[in-house]
């Protein structure tokens, strides 16, 4: 079902790798229809989104709420409040791993954000992106969205993505600190000459 929604809405000039999971090609469409690497685009509306939210919200995949039709160089992707359970866990948290991805390639930077899981089952989609070692070097992950400092590390953390880089933060495994520590432009001391 997913690959013939996908086949039905993709640009003609849309490429997949060989490779590409059926979930790789969906977040390829998503991103390239909800995101933009062009600040220019930034905000611009996209003629493609109302096709691809209805199709997609028809087959259940997904929901919006507002005006999503103009395009953000930011994403920002919610895991679920609990990690997946069951024989499809994985499959159920790569998929939320896939899009999360799929939108960090298409546009300035993405976070994961979501709560922390202390035993980190199969189906926890911050864990997934912790463990995928190239995708965490794109996709920024925030594990304590349910707090207060979640909310500024999630900003942070987009700062940073807008800066090409990425980081793991929360207090749940694989967190490499609990924000993203934030440099400031330090002013040049002035010479003053006396005469």
């Amino acid at each position: 079902m997913l690959d013939g929604l996908v086949n039905q809405l993709k640009p003609v000039n849309m490429v997949f790798p060989a490779t590409a999971t059926s979930w790789d090609r969906a977040a390829a469409l998503l991103a390239a229809t909800f995101v933009t690497t062009d600040q220019a685009q930034g905000g611009t509306p996209n003629p493609a989104t109302a096709d691809v939210i209805s199709t997609f919200e028809a087959g259940g995949l997904l929901s919006t709420e507002g005006d999503p039709v103009k395009r953000a160089t930011l994403a920002v992707v919610f895991a679920p409040e609990k990690a997946y359970e069951g024989e499809n866990a994985e499959t159920q948290a790569g998929a939320i791993v896939s899009v999360a991805d799929g939108l960090d390639v298409g546009s300035q930077g993405t976070v994961l954000a979501g709560t922390a899981d202390s035993a980190a089952p199969p189906g926890d989609a911050i864990s997934a992106v912790r463990d995928e070692g190239e995708v965490s070097k794109r996709v920024s992950t925030v594990d304590t969205a349910d707090m207060p400092v979640g909310r500024v590390a999630i900003v942070y953390s987009l700062r940073e993505q807008m800066s090409g880089r990425a980081g793991q933060y929360g207090i749940g495994k694989g967190a490499s600190a609990p924000i993203p520590v934030m440099t400031s432009a330090t002013p040049s001391p002035t010479t003053t000459s006396g005469s």
